[in-house]
């Protein structure tokens, strides 16, 4: 008689056990639930794009994402006077403060992201959306 595995009740036979064509489907039935389910998990995207010097630009990915990380060619996303990139979640957008200014750098939509370019005058800047500028995005679906 078989005995079942301890996570999906699979069958397990010793080699004396007898054993039935309906052992191995509904086997394969469970493995094909279980696979299925996880088929739905987290997926990483990865893209590129070029900013086109707005204010702000979505970005759209056809799904919401759960987060996404944005930098620029050099896996950089900010350095002391500017921001390029950032960590967006949900309700929480990546952000850039100067002189008690705060704006969004990245911030999640229902469809993707919107990525921004703001200029502070000088060297101290927001480009996410920086002209003709190629950032990379990591976005998890």
């Amino acid at each position: 008689m078989s005995t079942k595995t301890d996570h999906y009740q699979l069958n397990q036979w010793e080699p004396s056990d007898p054993f039935l064509r309906t052992d191995f489907n509904e086997d394969n039935a469970k493995l094909d639930a279980a696979l299925t389910a996880l088929a739905g998990r987290n997926e990483l995207v990865i893209g590129t794009y070029t900013g086109n010097g707005a204010a702000n630009r979505n970005i759209d990915l056809g799904f919401t994402p759960k987060a996404v990380i944005v930098c620029d060619s050099s896996g950089l996303t900010r350095n002391s006077s500017a921001a390029w990139g950032g960590v967006a979640l949900p309700d929480i957008p990546a952000t850039y403060t100067y002189s008690s200014n705060t704006v969004p750098v990245v911030s999640l939509t229902d469809n993707g992201f919107t990525v921004y370019y703001k200029s502070f005058g000088g060297t101290n800047w927001v480009g996410s959306n920086g002209s003709g500028t190629t950032l990379i995005y990591f976005a998890l679906r």
